[in-house]
């Protein structure tokens, strides 16, 4: 985050900023003057400007213009990055990115970059890696900046369980790596197993400290709160707490500022896909091969999968008494839960409403859309004008284009709205299972978007 300004560009609808490049950080006030290296002109601006004087014989006309062509080069050697000014935060299964092909085919869409950089859902990459896969796009931004918008579409964003929100736990990660490592050099079963269960104990106690400086529950050291501090001038706290001590030096006054111009742009735009949580968990099974290969490739092989992957969550909050840190930090909760294949992820990430009250803490209601996915795949041209309105995008564009829009997700419309449901047929034990699970789960989701304690998928029925 040390790399973000504390302001964007004010002519630029999408946030961006300007970067100076190495070879302008680098570069001496001779170089741009075409001076000798050395002279006086190498050492301070204000002597590089009298030696224009002397050199231009005191012209004052030649010399703003030497000026001028400094101002130029500058601007020319400074890289332009910017942030995405909407997200499609996902889900997975559920049409997200059906519904970003429809918007890059609007014309104030930008195109050329990596739409699905997956970047704030893998600790790993970087500002400057995530700034690389936007890249393609910036001609685009630099031709219309006043009206481009760029678009993420990572559907891995909304779903911050552990696996996917470890930007938020670094010190729980670097606690524990490399004292599992000390435990497995040196011992064996079963002094092996309770050295990584002190191993787990200690990450749990350093990332709590954090969450302690912060004031918040460990489980709140989330994804919208970093992506919050992003967007509103590098939060010292948030950010300092998180990633370290290199993010220094804005004071408490220009981050309220900063914040505050934030949420008056209301920037960035946030748009959320939720599918009946039942069909998208077994669009996930079919769709990733370590399922079926581990529970088999069939109706048997997803009631196998359903029971152990249920259980093993329920047991989880038997243990902890917490829903919301089994739901988000299930496997660093201890050593039986990361034992489980794959930690539950399938399962948890349809406990929408834990997610969708983490993004409520963070963006208002004129940032953060939530859609019904069952009403893209039915309804595909009036859901893509409700996004168009909400995104600001104009809407005055011709037939031609609307068509092209609409056309873009009709194949992944199709797609899900032919889901292998046999699957439930063949063993209704399976459905019975997996609606008991998510029904109290689908009524406090009701609860957040409509007010009223009711699932969202009351009325469109199950297929």
């Amino acid at each position: 985050m040390s790399q973000l300004p504390e302001s964007f560009l004010p002519n630029y609808r999408t946030p961006c900023w300007h970067r100076p490049t190495q070879q302008q950080q680098h570069a001496s006030p001779a170089s741009h003057l075409n001076l000798p290296p050395g002279s006086a002109a190498d050492r301070t601006p204000q002597a590089a400007a009298a030696a224009a004087a002397v050199a231009l014989e005191g012209s004052a006309e030649l010399l703003q213009a030497v000026k001028q062509l400094q101002q130029q080069q500058q601007q020319q050697e400074q890289e332009l990055q910017c942030l995405p000014y909407f997200h499609i935060l996902g889900s997975f299964q559920s049409g997200a990115f059906s519904l970003y092909s429809m918007l890059e085919q609007h014309p104030d869409v930008a195109k050329g970059h990596n739409p699905r950089p997956h970047f704030w859902a893998e600790h790993d990459k970087n500002l400057s890696s995530y700034m690389a896969e936007l890249q393609g796009a910036l001609p685009y931004m630099q031709q219309r900046p006043g009206s481009a918008l760029l678009g993420d579409a990572s559907e891995s964003s909304f779903a911050f369980y552990m696996a996917a929100g470890l930007r938020g736990h670094r010190v729980w990660l670097r606690t524990l790596q490399p004292c599992q490592e000390r435990c497995a050099g040196r011992l064996q079963e079963p002094q092996l197993g309770h050295c990584k269960e002190a191993c787990w104990q200690n990450a749990t106690h350093a990332d709590r400290t954090v969450a302690a400086k912060l004031r918040l529950p460990r489980w709140q050291l989330d994804t919208p709160l970093l992506m919050k501090a992003a967007y509103s001038g590098r939060n010292p706290v948030g950010a300092a707490a998180v990633y370290g001590s290199a993010t220094t030096g804005l004071s408490m006054s220009r981050y309220r500022q900063a914040a505050a111009a934030a949420a008056a742009a209301a920037v960035p735009k946030l748009v959320v896909l939720l599918r009946d949580p039942a069909q998208r968990l077994l669009s996930s099974f079919l769709e990733y091969g370590h399922y079926t290969s581990k529970y088999g490739d069939g109706p048997e092989g997803f009631l196998a999968f359903v029971k152990e992957q249920l259980a093993a969550f329920e047991g989880c909050v038997a243990r902890h008494g917490s829903l919301e840190e089994c739901v988000l930090l299930f496997e660093s909760l201890d050593t039986a839960n990361e034992k489980v294949f794959f930690h539950c992820d399938q399962v948890l990430r349809g406990m929408y409403w834990v997610f969708l009250q983490g993004w409520q803490r963070h963006f208002g209601p004129d940032q953060l859309l939530v859609l019904l996915s069952e009403d893209l795949f039915k309804s595909p041209k009036a859901v893509l004008r409700r996004v168009v309105r909400f995104l600001g995008l104009a809407g005055n564009v011709p037939d031609d284009r609307w068509a092209a829009m609409e056309a873009a997700g009709a194949a992944s419309h199709r797609q899900s709205l032919t889901t292998q449901h046999k699957y439930y047929e063949a063993v209704p034990e399976a459905r019975r299972l997996v609606d008991a699970f998510y029904a109290p789960h689908n009524i406090q989701l009701g609860q957040l978007l409509m007010g009223r304690a009711v699932s969202p998928w009351e009325d469109h029925g199950n297929p």
